[in-house]
This record gives structure tokens, C-alpha cells and sequence, in this order.
């Protein structure tokens, strides 16, 4: 009586365990795969647009190399910034925020 039982119910509980534990193993690991695939594809997205980016920023745009020199781009970078700007000339001091008097 006591063997009947246990093939009755406790096999198919073992087995639905094993198979379940199984399938899942199965579901994440094709999902890792999946995830590991899609972040490849997307860093190597990144770098050929960086790197077109960069060949187009050493190319002026136009396909032809630019010669690059620390006092050209000094140059280009000080026209891009607006020294007589707010930003950089506004010498008004922060004033300090008011403190409440202890009681």
C-alpha cells in the first residue's frame, strides 16, 4: 500500500520538479544568450558611429583628411566660445541665503 502511494503521487512530484527545474534552466539561458547577443550588436552600433563621426570630424565633412594642429583647434575652439557672453562677465556676487534666528 505504502510503495502505490508513493509511485502515485510522489514520482509524478519529483518528476514535474526535475522537468520544471529543467525548462527553466533552458528559458534563462536562452535569454542570457539573447541579452549577450543584443549588447554586442549595440556596442559595435556604437563604435561604427563613433567612428564615422570621428572620420567626419577629421574630414571637414567633405571626405578629404584634415591636417590637425593643437593651434587650429585652439583657434576653432575659442571662436565657438562667446567670451563677452552673460555667462563668463556676470560679476554679481551670490548673495548669501538668510539664516532664521535661533529662539
Amino acid at each position: 500500500m505504502k510503495g502505490s502511494k508513493f509511485v502515485k503521487q510522489g514520482l509524478p512530484l519529483i518528476a514535474f520538479v526535475l522537468g520544471s527545474c529543467y525548462g527553466l534552466a533552458q528559458i534563462v539561458s536562452r535569454r542570457k544568450a539573447e541579452d549577450d547577443e543584443r549588447q554586442v550588436v549595440r556596442a559595435t552600433e556604437t563604435r561604427v558611429a563613433e567612428i564615422s563621426r570621428l572620420q567626419q570630424h577629421a574630414g571637414g565633412g567633405d571626405g578629404k583628411p584634415r591636417k590637425l594642429s593643437i593651434e587650429d583647434e585652439y583657434k576653432r575652439l575659442q571662436e565657438r566660445i562667446h567670451w563677452d557672453s552673460d555667462n563668463y562677465n556676470n560679476n554679481v556676487p551670490i548673495p548669501k541665503p538668510t539664516t532664521a534666528k535661533p529662539l
